[in-house]
């Protein structure tokens, strides 16, 4: 018996469909660093998330595996810092960068959340990653110390490299912005290895855990690594953005009261959780 799909379906399938094609065609590649072909590749897939519809995102996300969607996702964020860090270090303009102000409107929206919260004079950025520009611009914006923790030993190289040259390379202050003296250091620690109790801010990247579950996990060790009244500051996703990285399921901040939670509906792909850790 033949199925007739109302107008919803239909365009839930065509998406799904478009984006199961992004899919293979990402995963048959050897390399995943910049270039045309790839970029390309990679914008057609944010686009599409971006530009789908709110209300189709549950049909089309039944019709996928999320989970491949967010490993090649990290997969070429990361080749794509890794790429730029070395021709930045080389002297390419910062500006270059194809997203920057992607990076620039997240940071933004992240310190205005924080500086709700108090003073943060101490943040630990996990997953700091090789292109750091995320812990550069929050520390310039909150004039803080910033400490990019990062597991990659890797990363943390090309971190320590680039940093001066992210640093060097200053952007207009943005309005609302920290004073003058902000600090950026990196170190190789894992997050459930990484003495955290200096900080009076910790800052979770979003692709620290590749699940919910490992979201929990996380969270559930941060809950008992932090000191009371330490600020948490999570990158999440929604909807079909969960395509590119994985949700922070609310209920997972059990040792933790949550103060704001914010899911932009621009360019901006990630949402924001802050929650305090609580007392007892």
């Amino acid at each position: 018996m033949r199925t007739t799909l109302n107008a919803t379906q239909r365009d839930a399938l065509t998406c799904a469909e478009t984006l199961q094609d992004v899919l293979g065609t990402l995963e048959a590649l050897d390399d995943l660093g910049p270039s045309p072909h790839v970029d390309a590749t990679f914008g057609r897939l944010v686009r599409t998330v971006v530009e789908t519809p709110e209300r189709l995102a549950d049909a089309v996300l039944d019709r996928l595996e999320p989970a491949r969607f967010r490993r090649i996702s990290g997969l070429g964020e990361h080749a794509l810092e890794t790429a730029w860090a070395e021709r930045i270090r080389s002297g390419t303009r910062l500006a270059a960068f194809p997203y920057r102000d992607n990076y620039e409107h997240l940071s933004a929206l992240e310190a205005g959340l924080l500086r709700r919260t108090g003073p943060a004079s101490s943040v630990a950025f996990l997953g700091a990653g090789p292109l750091p520009l995320s812990a550069v611009l929050l520390a310039r914006r909150l004039g803080a110390a910033v400490t990019g923790l990062d597991r990659d030993a890797a990363a943390v190289a090309d971190a320590r490299a680039i940093a001066p040259h992210l640093l060097a390379q200053r952007p207009p202050r943005a309005r609302g912005a920290g004073p003058g003296g902000a600090g950026v250091t990196f170190e190789e620690a894992d997050a459930y290895d990484a003495d955290l109790t200096a900080y009076d801010t910790v800052v979770v990247a979003a692709l620290v855990g590749e699940s919910a579950d490992d979201k929990r996990r996380l969270l559930d060790h941060l809950a008992a690594a932090t000191r009371p009244g330490t600020v948490v500051l999570v990158r999440s996703a929604r909807g079909l953005r969960t395509l590119l990285y994985p949700a922070v399921p609310l209920d997972a901040l059990r040792g933790f009261e949550v103060l704001d939670v914010v899911h932009p509906t621009d360019d901006v792909i990630n949402s924001v959780v802050v929650a305090r850790r609580k007392s007892s």
